[in-house]
């Protein structure tokens, strides 16, 4: 008999990781559960200016600013895994 339990002091943090139903961890190249929106001349050209990355240094606000809903959970996915304990045996006959 084999057991596992995750998240034992049920702790609910943004992750970022969740990517299905079945909760698997990991990092995620495309990051869908917590938002991570910046906004630039390119999104918003009436707000902010154009720079140049490679001989200006941005500023906030001037150049760029995070969304207003930067580093919020989007879905529930975003959350770590809720308590869960896992039990396997097998049975011999």
């Amino acid at each position: 008999m084999q057991g596992q339990v995750i998240n034992i002091f049920n702790q609910f943090q943004l992750c970022g990781c969740g990517g299905s139903a079945t909760f698997t961890l990991g990092g995620n190249v495309q990051n869908q559960t917590v938002d991570s929106a910046i906004r630039t001349n390119v999104s918003n050209p009436t707000l902010y200016q154009p720079f140049n990355p490679f001989t200006t240094t941005p500023i906030e606000g001037t150049h760029w600013a995070k969304s207003p809903t930067f580093g919020k959970a989007l879905n529930r996915f975003a959350y770590m895994t809720p308590r869960t304990l896992r039990v396997t045996f097998g049975l011999r006959f």
